[in-house]
């Protein structure tokens, strides 16, 4: 077997090369992927001599991880798909049975150097209720394909570097959660107030930290778990942005021609987004807001959509039942104004 067709991450097919490449999207989706999910969790592994190691620890301290993919040394020996499963696998052994246990592989090899059966450990990931997704910038490998399947994740083949960033940073967004992988929950969690404590030696130094409201104990990051009490701890920043997630906007619709004429008769009414009036050479497709019935045109749509609010509802122009201040847009309304803080 050809020494380079097996340890191809030095490869300079890819500017600089695979691994400078994979350890570029990867530091990328660690940020896309926490502003995602506020409240999740992430450890960094890395293959290499055979083995795999632990990088970082499972937190939600996006610094340390992106402190361990720029401390990462070169690429050398073989990668072994059955270390790191088993590796992931005892990383996320501790998860709560609410969480759902992904593991994401950013891959450049074309085998696997593996001490046992790779197979084995692929059954024990699936018995242990894990999701497991390949995205590979080398060509698609068997053994890979197995594993997205037995654990209904998913097995990406990128064209280029472009194109890789891009299929890893799909996986940022959360999944649907299944019912059988991640049973609904009630959880306790804790609302901190930040305080200044000393820190250090020099007299004036202080930090601010988070106090725990049940034990009063500090927590540096958010989220956390409290030393003392193990009460979960977040902010109210960051269960507005898991919020949209688990309520997502409803897609628009279709604007019947009648919708188009403004109050009056008077002309055609304008976009409630960017308020440029539809002229109907330009914008062939209107679009209408199931919700609270305003007009929109494909660009204000999709800009709406990455804000996960809908234009109408906050302005209060909304003309159907559930818009305005007393219907939904109140509680969107909510959601922005804790999004801009």
């Amino acid at each position: 077997c050809d020494p380079a067709a097996r340890r191809p991450a030095g490869a300079t097919d890819v500017r600089p090369s695979r691994a400078a490449a994979c350890c570029a999207t990867a530091a990328s989706l660690v940020r896309e992927f926490f502003d995602q999910n506020p409240l999740s969790h992430l450890s960094v592994l890395a293959m290499r001599d055979g083995a795999c190691a632990r990088l970082s620890e499972l937190s939600a301290s996006a610094e340390s991880h992106l402190a361990a993919i720029r401390a990462v040394e070169p690429p050398s020996g073989d990668a072994s798909l059955q270390n790191a499963l088993h590796a992931a696998r005892t990383a996320l052994g501790a998860v709560p049975t609410y969480g759902l246990r992904e593991v994401l592989m950013l891959v450049s090899t074309l085998s696997s150097c593996d001490p046992g059966d790779v197979n084995k450990e692929i059954s024990a990931c699936a018995r242990a209720k894990m999701r497991a997704s390949v995205v590979s910038l080398s060509a698609e490998m068997y053994v890979c394909r197995t594993l997205a399947d037995k654990t209904k994740g998913k097995c990406e083949t990128a064209l280029d570097a472009a194109h890789f960033r891009s299929l890893a940073l799909g996986h940022a967004k959360p999944p649907a959660a299944l019912r059988e992988l991640a049973p609904a929950s009630l959880i306790q969690m804790g609302f901190p107030k930040q305080a200044a404590a000393a820190m250090g030696g020099g007299e004036g130094e202080a930090n601010a930290v988070n106090v725990c409201p049940r034990c009063r104990a500090h927590a540096t990051d958010l989220p956390a778990i409290c030393a003392t009490c193990d009460l979960t701890l977040a902010s109210s920043l960051m269960m507005a942005r898991s919020y949209h997630h688990l309520f997502p906007l409803p897609r628009s619709e279709l604007a019947p021609p009648e919708a188009l004429l403004a109050a009056g008769g008077a002309g055609r009414a304008p976009c409630t987004g960017c308020g440029e009036a539809f002229d109907g050479a330009r914008d062939e497709v209107v679009l209408r807001r199931p919700c609270c019935g305003v007009l929109l045109c494909v660009a204000c749509d999709v800009y709406m959509q990455t804000l996960h609010n809908c234009v109408g509802c906050l302005s209060g122009d909304g003309a159907m039942d559930g818009g305005g201040a007393d219907g939904i847009g109140n509680g969107q309304a909510a959601t922005a104004m804790d999004v801009g803080a």
